[in-house]
């Protein structure tokens, strides 16, 4: 039978639990590491549009609607926020994106 048999005696499915446990020594599982990374990086993206916002335009038939972009990005941050909930249960985590 597959899957992490917790203290309890219950079972849970493979793979929902087994990267989201802490290695020893306090690292922080990959899955996590790559959501924060995501995040940060995603939020930088955010800060530098916001700063130096562009407008929207079209070239060759193809239309550049920058606050859709922005948009996707921080749907983006939500995403990485509840991925990241997911993995460290128990903690609440809230981005502020403008």
């Amino acid at each position: 039978m597959h899957g992490v048999e917790r203290k309890s005696g219950r079972r849970e499915p493979p793979g929902e639990s087994e990267p989201n446990h802490p290695e020893p020594g306090g690292l922080r599982p990959p899955l996590l590491s790559m959501y924060l990374t995501i995040k940060s990086q995603t939020l930088a993206m955010i800060a530098e549009m916001t700063a130096n916002p562009k407008p929207s335009y079209n070239i060759d038939g193809q239309s550049v609607q920058w606050s859709d972009y922005l948009k996707q990005l921080r749907a983006t941050v939500e995403w990485c926020d509840q991925q990241i909930a997911r993995c460290e249960p128990g903690i609440e985590v809230v981005s502020v994106c403008f």
